[in-house]
């Protein structure tokens, strides 16, 4: 699994819209053009959202290399 699908998978589990889990964090579409191409998104970023969702780095790195 790819990082983009495991956040969108991650985001979707806590019933996320993207427009919640973007706020204050970047644009909307940002998130959407992650989720959906795979774009690279700053490194921040991406831990923003992951803390946002309450997944650490090292749950989300096992969770990547995992499946």
């Amino acid at each position: 699994m790819e990082a983009n699908q495991l956040l969108k998978q991650l985001r979707k589990e806590r019933n996320l819209s993207q427009r919640k889990l973007a706020e204050g964090i970047s644009e909307r579409s940002t998130l959407a053009t992650f989720e959906q191409k795979g774009h690279r998104i700053a490194f921040d970023t991406l831990k923003a959202y992951l803390s946002r969702m309450n997944v650490t780095l090292e749950e989300f790195d096992y969770q990547l290399n995992d499946q």
